[in-house]
């Protein structure tokens, strides 16, 4: 294998990533589980893609919800 940039030495041209939202926040409950910081690293590994040249599309998405219908409003942002 490479060292480096894997995806761009297989030439891959765009990468979608599935981040979350609240990475920004280090105080979320799920940067609090044990010593992960998981939401943190999620946000980082965006970052390291934005900075690597490759196309790219990255979405953070927020909070399942467990209610009735199946219709809910779309927000869309920078950030959190």
């Amino acid at each position: 294998m490479p060292k480096g940039n894997v995806a761009k030495a297989v030439e891959i041209k765009e990468i979608t990533l599935v981040g979350s939202m609240s990475g920004t926040n280090p105080n979320y409950d799920l940067n609090n589980i044990g010593e992960e910081k998981i939401l943190i690293w999620k946000r980082k590994a965006g970052k390291y893609l934005i900075k690597s040249g490759i196309g790219y599309a990255i979405i953070h998405a927020g909070g399942l919800l467990n209610k009735p219908g199946r219709q809910r409003e779309l927000l869309t942002s920078h950030n959190d």
